[in-house]
């Protein structure tokens, strides 16, 4: 039982950190899609999708210190 009480947390984790990635991919695959019919709307979707990333980049990296 302390084995998986100790990986709940890291699993949490991982967790967060998907649903902030989630929204950045999402952009990102619409911003090439969308490029085909509209190259500068996908190029200025793909810099939302590049600024989401990066936020979910340092929010996962500010989540880690609290994992045992």
């Amino acid at each position: 039982m302390t084995k998986i009480g100790n990986q709940l947390p890291s699993i949490l984790v991982g967790n967060d950190s998907l649903m902030l990635a989630a929204p950045a991919v999402f952009v990102m695959l619409y911003s090439g899609y969308r490029s085909f019919d509209d190259p500068t709307g996908g190029q200025s979707l793909l810099k939302y999708g590049m600024y989401f990333s990066t936020v979910a980049f340092i929010g996962g990296r500010l989540t880690l210190p609290f994992v045992k």
